[in-house]
């Protein structure tokens, strides 16, 4: 099982990555940051901007009638990547996973894989 902060590290890894955060879903408050998102973005803003959306997600999927839940989010400017994934602790805890990512150095797909296999190991 891997903590929090070897998550990041990883995350960190991957190609393109500018900044991480894992953040607490009920309160948006960051947990636990690595890296600079760069232009200006504060992790912190970020990090509760990514809990509001994923709830906004969340909302309008229940009212269309999809029970499963939200899995990633992505946000896309012309510059960046701005993912959302939705994490269990080992712990169980209901967590969030932002990740910046500069768009002219990271492979999407493999980012997405990346990261699904972080939170696997988080979570085992």
């Amino acid at each position: 099982m891997l903590t929090l902060d070897e998550s990041l590290s990883r995350v960190m890894r991957i190609g393109g990555a500018t900044a991480a955060a894992f953040v607490d879903y009920g309160t948006g408050a960051a947990l636990r940051t690595a890296g600079d998102a760069g232009g200006g973005l504060d992790l912190a803003m970020a990090a509760d901007g990514a809990s509001s959306v994923v709830r906004a997600a969340r909302s309008s999927l229940a009212q269309l009638g999809f029970a499963n839940g939200v899995e990633d989010v992505l946000v896309t400017t012309p510059s960046r990547y701005h993912l959302v994934r939705t994490v269990r602790d080992g712990g169980g805890d209901a967590l969030l996973l932002f990740v910046g990512l500069e768009r002219a150095r990271a492979n999407l797909a493999l980012s997405l894989h990346e990261i699904a296999r972080i939170e696997r190991d988080l979570a085992s």
